[in-house]
């Protein structure tokens, strides 16, 4: 499968996602009392481009170098993400459980995202 495929769908997923981060924002005010949670969504849609290119850079090798390149895809996103995390709570004062609960449920629905692309979209490509 071609990068472009995966970059639609990574935009057709992100605008989902999107829409339901603004859903919750509008109708539930309360939850989400600030921004932040766009800085996060950023985040995760950026690091997710960048695992999926490096997942696709990795099909050029062996077997083995595409394992290797998606497992240290997936301990990237874990510390990049608690990287973030710790950042953002050491610079802001307030200990905002939304957010966090947010970044969590952002961090597992990208995670999926990506694992779901892999398996289903570059898994033909290795038996090339």
């Amino acid at each position: 499968m071609k990068f472009k495929h995966i970059l639609i769908k990574l935009l057709a997923f992100t605008f989902i996602v999107a829409a339901i981060i603004y859903g919750v924002q509008y109708f539930f005010p309360e939850v989400l009392k600030d921004n932040s949670i766009w800085y996060a969504f950023g985040f995760y849609v950026a690091l997710t481009l960048v695992i999926l290119w490096m997942a696709r850079e990795g099909l050029k090798g062996s077997n083995k170098s595409f394992l290797k390149v998606v497992y240290g895809g997936m301990m990237m996103r874990l510390f990049f993400s608690i990287l973030f995390l710790v950042i953002y709570l050491i610079f802001n004062e307030v200990r905002d459980k939304p957010f966090i609960i947010g970044f969590l449920i952002l961090y597992l629905l990208f995670t999926m995202f990506e694992i779901y692309t892999l398996v289903v979209n570059l898994r033909p490509d290795l038996k090339q």
